[in-house]
Formats: structure tokens, C-alpha cells, sequence
């Protein structure tokens, strides 16, 4: 994860959008390229557009399949 600058702010890609936001790290699973394994992390958002909070609270967004 890089660090965000005024010049380079965090953004996630959401319905090809690009969306700025802040946050820290809440945990980290490492990844295996042996075996094509990606790492994962969990981000804590301290700050996101009303907007994509709205996205995040939606019922259809938060369905498990």
C-alpha cells in the first residue's frame, strides 16, 4: 500500500469511478506467489463521500452470495 500524498490521494475504483478516501489498515493476510495466492487487507475508511457511504449502507451492496 502506498502512502497517499496531496498529489497522490488513496482512491478505490467503484462502478468505474474513481473515489478519494482515507483510512488505516485493520489487518493483513500475506499472499503465496508460489501458488498464484494474492495477499488482502481490511481498510478502516475514516473518510469517504456521503455518496459512496450511502453506496456502502445499501442492502444490495451488502448481500452475501
Amino acid at each position: 500500500i502506498k502512502q497517499a500524498t496531496p498529489e497522490h490521494p488513496l482512491v478505490i475504483r467503484l462502478n468505474g469511478a474513481e473515489v478519494p478516501y482515507s483510512g488505516e489498515v485493520a489487518w493483513a493476510k500475506p499472499g503465496d506467489p508460489r501458488i498464484g495466492l494474492r495477499g488482502r487487507i481490511g481498510v478502516r475508511f475514516t473518510s469517504l463521500p456521503p455518496e459512496v457511504r450511502r453506496l456502502f449502507d445499501s442492502p444490495a451492496f451488502n448481500q452475501v452470495t
